[in-house]
């Protein structure tokens, strides 16, 4: 039961990114720099969060439940969307991933219990290839709707999710490789790049929101999970048929309207 409710902030933004590990982000020494935007914003970076499984099912349902313990089984019923909505914050789920299949029924389980609901997709996360960048002009519009309420607005994206190439949808800066063997890592660091080009875009949509009603705001960003190198077909890929230690290694970022600077916390989560 919530007792007391005390929001800092009027809307309250949760990006949840698919398959990126923190190791290839420029934000965390990456040598290429593909997040110019995470890179120089204000706010806080976490070095050191430890995602709760190599897939999403197996990682969100245990992140975004107080799961139980020691044997680490989610609790449906106990969701951070249930705590918000007790706690009488309107929940908003625009999501880039699947409806109905074997590996989205549970997470949409946890977003059906949201107040407003929108996915792109209505069957499986592979049923349609659709751009991440779509989710933009229904957030924007939630964004606008004047209320007197807290909103808590979760942004799920397809992101990084292999196959990875298909995800770009001609984003440029397109990096490329001279040995095609690579071409799958090329276009796993621009796409990180890209999702790095959807905060901004979320960050820059949030400024005129704060400007426009005189709100504050705070955003997180974070992966469901990381993926693992492996040779197929002659070429390197990265996908996540089987565990390595990156698959757990993933990025945490907050910022929000009233951040006067930039701090780096290296701290396991």
């Amino acid at each position: 039961e919530v007792e007391n409710v005390h929001s800092e902030y009027d809307t309250y933004v949760l990006v949840i990114g698919e398959s990126v590990r923190k190791d290839y982000h420029g934000v965390y020494g990456y040598p290429i720099e593909n997040t110019p935007f995470m890179s120089s914003t204000k706010g806080v970076i976490v070095d050191g969060l430890t995602s709760g499984g190599t897939n999403t099912v197996a990682s969100l349902r245990l992140m975004f439940t107080h799961s139980k313990t020691p044997d680490w089984q989610p609790r449906y019923e106990a969701s951070f969307v249930d705590l918000a909505n007790s706690a009488d914050i309107e929940t908003i789920w625009i999501s880039n991933q699947g409806f109905f299949g074997t590996f989205d029924t549970p997470i949409t389980a946890i977003a059906e219990k949201s107040k407003i609901k929108r996915f792109i997709k209505k069957e499986a996360y592979n049923s349609k290839n659709t751009d991440d960048l779509v989710l933009l002009s229904p957030f924007k519009t939630f964004l606008e709707k004047k209320t007197k309420k807290t909103r808590l607005i979760i942004l799920h994206l397809y992101g990084s999710h292999p196959y990875i190439c298909d995800r770009l949808h001609g984003f440029t800066p397109n990096y490329t490789v001279d040995n095609q063997y690579y071409r799958d890592i090329a276009c796993y660091v621009t796409s990180i790049h890209k999702t790095d080009h959807f905060l901004q875009q979320v960050k820059e949509a949030l400024d005129q929101y704060a400007n426009n009603f005189d709100k504050r705001y705070s955003m997180i960003y974070f992966s469901d999970h990381g993926l693992a190198h492996r040779e197929l077909d002659g070429r390197m890929t990265i996908n996540n048929n089987f565990a390595v230690k990156q698959h757990y290694d993933i990025p945490l970022i907050k910022i929000s309207s009233d951040d006067t600077e930039r701090v780096v916390i290296k701290r396991q989560k």
